[in-house]
């Protein structure tokens, strides 16, 4: 039985092989509570910033109209703007650590597992010895329609790459710490801020095999033998990305730390020549947007879905293996 809940401990040990029928359900129970957590955490972490922003508009056109005694109570938002951005650091502060834990009791100890399942698949069909007829009359008799093997891989690795890129990109931002007074260093400013393009690519990737195992009727999937789930070449490279993940995801601490850092610089107070303030202000409004991007898309939705690819890669090979061992049809 697994004690994964998100206040509570980490296992005793890495689970590294393939989990039993009842330790995926506990653990997959598990691991949709505390993703629940984690996402009603950022949800409530985009609302602050969507506050923020709308404080900061508020702000802005009352600077752009003239005095109007309408618009004294709304001005009032610019008193409220300090206490707004405390909240979003103290939000973020105290998602992180769960964000992270989640990724270490969760992502990676499952990712380990759904591999274990695969290679378990893979030896068999690797087998010089094996029960060929068996094989093809488990690939011959079934019209139930899949992502190809191709595509889960393609989906892992640029997850991987995306998670690796983005970390760096962190890494970047951080230690972007002003900007001087040029059009040049305003652009410079905004271009930082860009999603690099490795995260587009995994979901364009992702898509694929959501499109390939939508369940709405519009599958765009193929048979089990035309995605190759039959090929050891594939299944073999399948394994590979499962262990470029978990090796991406292990290397956490370096991430948390600058996560953590980026937090800290921002509660420090600004200090500079008045001509630059407004950058400076800029700069600290991008790197909480850059933040509240990084919580939403990286590490809460990109963690579910490595979850859901590997899922789905170790569900099939489960199937297979089950099959191949009782010879059914």
């Amino acid at each position: 039985m697994f004690d994964l809940k998100l206040t509570g401990t980490k296992p005793v040990s890495p689970i590294s092989k393939e989990m039993s029928v009842e330790e995926l359900m506990n653990f997959t129970e598990a691991e949709y509570n505390a993703k629940a957590e984690i996402l009603n955490e950022a949800d409530s972490l985009n609302k602050l910033c969507v506050g923020y922003e709308n404080q900061q508009a508020i702000i802005q056109t009352r600077a752009e109209i003239p005095k109007d005694p309408l618009w004294v109570h709304y001005s009032l938002e610019a008193w409220n703007v300090n206490e707004t951005v405390k909240k979003i650091l103290d939000k973020l502060e105290e998602f992180f650590p769960k964000a992270f834990k989640y990724i270490n009791s969760f992502t990676i100890i499952g990712v380990k597992s759904y591999r274990a399942q695969c290679e378990k698949w893979l030896v068999n069909i690797s087998d010089q010895n094996k029960d060929q007829d068996k094989i093809d009359k488990i690939f011959s008799n079934t019209d139930a329609k899949t992502a190809n093997v191709e595509s889960v891989v393609l989906a892992l690795d640029s997850a991987a790459a995306a998670y690796r890129k983005m970390s760096d990109h962190a890494n970047n931002i951080k230690g972007f710490k002003s900007v001087g007074k040029s059009d040049a260093d305003a652009k410079k400013l905004q271009e930082l801020f860009i999603m690099p393009k490795e995260y587009q690519t995994f979901l364009d990737n992702k898509k694929k095999v959501d499109d390939a195992t939508a369940s709405d009727g519009n599958s765009t999937g193929v048979t089990y033998k035309d995605g190759s789930w039959d090929d050891p070449s594939k299944i073999k490279k399948l394994c590979e990305a499962l262990d470029h993940v978990s090796s991406v995801l292990e290397n956490i601490k370096r991430l948390q730390a600058i996560c953590g850092e980026m937090v800290r610089d921002l509660r420090k107070e600004q200090k500079g020549e008045a001509a630059d303030q407004n950058l400076i202000k800029q700069l600290n409004d991008q790197k909480i947007k850059f933040l509240k991007e990084f919580c939403d898309k990286i590490l809460s939705k990109m963690m579910g879905s490595i979850g859901n690819l590997g899922s789905l890669a170790s569900k099939n090979c489960r199937i297979f293996c089950n099959q191949y061992s009782r010879g059914d049809e």
